[in-house]
Parts: C-alpha cells; structure tokens; sequence
C-alpha cells in the first residue's frame, strides 16, 4: 500500500505535454496508481462492512491500511464467511493490478510525448507526431516511437533539454528531484543536500502534495537546479549542453 501511494505521488511523467509552465501547477499524480488505490480501499471497506454486521460492530471506515488491518483482527469472521471466496479473488485481483502498476521497468525513462518537435523519419499521416508517451533506455542516443504507423525517430538529449524546461515550475520533494535532476539535467544531487539548501533558505520551501502521506516537503524543480550550478555543479550539466548542441 506504501507503495502504491508513493507511486500515486511521485512524478510518473516530467512535465506536461502543452500549455505554458505554471509555478501553480500541482505535483501530477500517476491516474493508474490513483485508480488502484480506490479500488483497493473500496473492496477493502465493503468486505469490512459485512465482517462488521456479522460481528455486530460498528462499520469502520479509513484509509486502506487502516482497513487492511482492522480485517486481519477477524481471520476466523473472514475464513467462515460464505463469500470469503470472493473476497480472496477480488483482494487478490486488485493487489495484482496494483503490483503492475509499481512495477514499471525502472531502467526505461520518460522522454516525454511523441509530438514531432525535433523528430526525423516522420510518418506523412502524423506529421505532428502520435502523442503517445515514449520512455528510453538510460543510456540511449535516439528513440524511436513504437506506435503502430508513427515510427518518429527523436534524439534523446533533446527530449531530455525539453523535460527539463517543461518541468523547471513543477514542484518536487527532495527524493523526487534527486532521482529527476539527475536524469533531465544530468546533475547528481542528494536529497539530504535538497533539504540543507531549503533550511539555509537558499530554495523556496512548499507544502507536500495533498495526497503524500508522507507530508514531504516541496521544491522547485528549476530553482534547484539553478542553485545546484550556482554551486559548482555543473560539470555533468555543461557536457550535456555540449552534447546537445553538437
């Protein structure tokens, strides 16, 4: 469950796709991570609400911890109720929905959607791109679009130039833009020195995201990274600059 919530909050995909930057637009949230969870606390609250009437207690209600573990106080309620069948598949089925959904390969990266900026080998039915979301290899030079009729070839330091400036007012916790920073503006940052930076005021601190149930303190993307070059930084920045423009 963890789990699932930390992928419901983090940044499934830098930036958005049109529109103008906004230093008000919220943490996006990953729209299958946020289904899951739903689901999962729904049937969790239905099953609690017939173990409750079965034991003459009062219906609980929370989070889908919460619920989680008031049903395993009642193993013997659960194992004699006559649909505990159901209850196992339906458990099982969206625990399994949920598995996936954090489990996303973790060497793939997002390069943002397949819109035609800056692409060769476009398809004459989609000059503009498919806009399907593309994710390459870490180390990848060029990736090309997979959707059946598209075939867009992009080089992947540009799409990583475009992240970065799409993503410059998107607020961030500290963990979140050690892991980010480090692949859109290839800057090694910890999230320990994130933090340093915020107490010694030399980032703007924001409140966590509404749904982090962690209440993890935010930042702003850009200015971390301006301040990391302000720092001396810059090295790996330079050299990918260097690559872009090459």
């Amino acid at each position: 469950m963890e789990e699932l919530t930390t992928t419901l909050t983090r940044q499934a995909r830098v930036g958005d796709r049109n529109g103008p930057r906004s230093s008000e637009t919220p943490l996006p949230y990953h729209e299958d991570a946020s289904v899951d969870l739903d689901t999962l606390r729904g049937t969790l609250q239905v099953w609690a609400d017939l173990i409750a009437q079965r034991r003459s207690l009062s219906t609980p209600y929370g989070t889908a911890v919460e619920l989680a573990r008031w049903l395993i106080m009642f193993p013997t309620e659960i194992a004699g109720h006559p649909d505990a069948a159901d209850m196992h598949d339906q458990i099982m089925s969206v625990t399994a929905s949920a598995r996936r959904t954090i489990d996303r390969r973790p060497d793939l990266k997002f390069v943002g959607p397949c819109d035609g900026h800056g692409a060769s080998q476009l398809s004459d039915d989609l000059p503009q791109g498919c806009g399907e979301d593309m994710f390459a290899h870490l180390h990848a030079k060029a990736i090309t679009c997979r959707t059946d009729g598209c075939g867009a070839v992009y080089d992947v330091e540009q799409r990583r130039a475009w992240l970065l400036e799409a993503a410059a007012d998107q607020l961030r916790t500290a963990k979140q833009l050690s892991d980010e920073i480090a692949w859109v503006a290839g800057l090694t940052i910890s999230p320990k020195l994130v933090s340093m930076w915020g107490l010694r005021g030399k980032l703007t601190i924001y409140g966590p995201h509404p749904r982090d149930a962690r209440q993890s303190q935010r930042y702003r993307l850009g200015e971390v990274v301006q301040v990391a070059i302000d720092h001396g930084l810059n090295a790996q920045h330079k050299r990918m600059e260097a690559s872009g423009a090459a």
